[in-house]
């Protein structure tokens, strides 16, 4: 009987450990999906506007400064979830 019940215990214990590792896989997927999405998608169009325009120079210069924008938000969301997923494998 108590061999029974510290089977189950472990095997319960382990259920969650699971559980909380999934929920923590989700969470990153999220801001893989979401986060580091939007960034990216502004610096697609950006480079679609470099391309395809025929902008003056100050145009240019605004383009490139969001562009420097945009790449700094996506740096930075990246190194926090390499950070966030280095902590869950603790």
């Amino acid at each position: 009987m108590i061999g029974a019940m510290q089977d189950i215990s472990e095997r319960v214990t382990y259920t969650r450990k699971l559980e909380a590792q999934n929920e923590r896989l989700r969470e990153i997927a999220w801001k893989q999906a979401h986060l580091v999405r939007a960034p990216l998608a502004r610096i697609m169009g950006l480079i679609s506007l470099l391309k395809e325009s025929e902008a003056d120079e100050k145009t240019r210069e605004t383009i490139m400064a969001y562009l420097n924008a945009s790449t700094t938000e996506l740096d930075q969301i990246i190194k926090h979830l390499v950070e966030r997923s280095q902590q869950y494998l603790k």
